[in-house]
């Protein structure tokens, strides 16, 4: 309907098999495809831990971008119109198969001091809050953060 279109779409379990049609989000991919598990067993905990982070949401999200990115340059160079899909499950997959700790060792603990240079600092109503930063830095769009955060409700929603 629209020639040289690129889309993303961004799902829990995949696009086939017999729980692509199920709605998920970090936590829920973590526990269904083992990483909460895994995570129990190096935490020695008698129930299952979640990574400390939303990983999966992070990095699909970043793939999510990139597959625009390239389905842009492709559409550029070769036309056509782009359909990039991706899914927590294969991003969970994809990072567990980067290699885990081995047992018996642990990572190192992360203080603040180490990623402070990673965080911004903003005066809100609920006093100074920090954030991460963009995990990108553009030149002619920097990022930026138009309002601190505010409590529900607090803005009449139209668009700027």
């Amino acid at each position: 309907m629209r020639p040289g279109i690129v889309y993303v779409s961004v799902c829990a379990y995949g696009y086939e098999g017999p729980w692509a049609s199920r709605r998920g989000f970090d936590s829920l991919v973590q526990s269904a495809s083992g990483i909460a598990a895994a995570e129990r067993q190096a935490a020695a905990s008698p129930e299952p831990r979640h990574l400390p982070c939303q990983a999966l949401d992070h990095a699909t999200g970043y793939l999510a971008a990139f597959g625009a990115m390239v389905a842009l340059a492709r559409r550029a160079t070769e036309g056509g119109s782009w359909h990039v899909k991706v899914s927590l499950a294969q991003t969970g997959r994809w990072l567990q198969s980067l290699g885990q700790i081995p047992d018996g060792q642990k990572a190192p603990e992360i203080t603040l001091d180490d990623v402070r240079d990673c965080l911004d600092t903003v005066q809100s109503e609920f006093g100074r809050v920090q954030a991460v930063q963009p995990a990108e830095q553009l030149e002619e769009t920097p990022a930026f953060l138009a309002l601190p955060p505010s409590r529900i409700g607090a803005h009449e929603a139209k668009w700027l």
